[in-house]
């Protein structure tokens, strides 16, 4: 559960075609999942992970470069995006992870 906010330029868009087309698609993180599972192609990995994890936690993405998806929010700054966040979650603990993308979680080892 929870609230993931994902500060991320992406200046080449979200991914490839198959990519684009699942997370612009108007289905749901549950439908993404299911319509994969149903009809697996190599391009439709990254939407199915996004929407795995988006069935479990609010994904809010600062971005100017993507468009809107069902699969996650979008904000233009993060003080927009960390204000939904506390309006969804309140203002309890929170985690900063500035090098996420390098990091394995504990419990994965």
């Amino acid at each position: 559960g929870g609230v993931i906010i994902l500060l991320a330029e992406c200046r080449e868009g979200v991914g490839d075609k198959k990519t684009e087309e699942l997370l612009y698609s108007g289905l749901t993180p549950e439908e993404v999942v299911s319509f994969v599972r149903e009809n697996f192609d190599l391009g439709y990995h990254k939407a199915y992970a996004i929407a795995r994890i988006a069935t479990k936690s609010n994904i809010l993405i600062v971005s100017k470069n993507i468009k809107d998806s069902k699969l996650y929010k979008r904000f233009n700054n993060f003080e927009e995006a960390l204000k939904y966040a506390y309006e969804l979650i309140g203002s309890g603990d929170s985690l900063i992870l500035p090098y996420a993308s390098s990091m394995i979680p504990k419990d994965l080892i």
